[in-house]
């Protein structure tokens, strides 16, 4: 059957209506270009079987050249994503080794802390009640942090850790 004006609008209208439900999807609509197109060469074909075999040699050639763009366009995107997620996972490694450091800094800070409470409730405990009620309120009204001597220099006790042992200073009186 030899095709004419209405089968091309046909046609046309067909596309239209592949490309609505389509929308807006890539592969749908390469998918409907390419089964009108090789209907379109059939209906060229019909009334020249020379310019049908053209027309379908190129579409083939813009068909294979359109699947290798597609291919190496998501390769791009997979090599992005793939530096993209190397970069995160040794921004991650980075920060795991940082949290490491921190949480072992922490613990050597409890330590610390923990030595200077020791060492303030060793030397309080030393003292005479009534010394040990004045060094305690003296410490605390001032608001100044207290200073022990370490290892490492000086420990700063806050007022506000002072204000927690204080309970402790005064279960000691007789």
């Amino acid at each position: 059957l030899p095709s004419n004006r209405s089968d091309a609008a046909a046609l046309l209208h067909h596309l239209d209506e592949l490309l609505l439900s389509a929308k807006r999807d890539f592969r749908a609509e390469f998918s409907a270009y390419n089964t009108v197109l090789a209907e379109l060469t059939r209906q060229v074909g019909v009334h020249c079987a020379e310019r049908g075999e053209v027309m379908r040699r190129v579409s083939e050639f813009y068909i294979r050249s359109t699947h290798l763009t597609a291919r190496m366009a998501e390769r791009s995107v997979e090599a992005k994503l793939g530096e993209k997620i190397a970069a995160l996972e040794e921004e991650n490694r980075k920060m795991g080794g940082e949290l490491k450091q921190t949480r072992k800094q922490l613990r050597s800070y409890v330590g610390e802390s923990r030595s200077a409470t020791e060492m303030v409730l060793g030397l309080f405990s030393r003292l005479e009640p009534s010394e040990k009620q004045a060094a305690l309120r003296a410490c605390i009204s001032s608001g100044a942090e207290t200073l022990m001597r370490d290892a490492h220099g000086f420990v700063r006790l806050p007022s506000e850790l002072v204000s927690e042992l204080e309970p402790l200073f005064v279960c000691l009186e007789p």
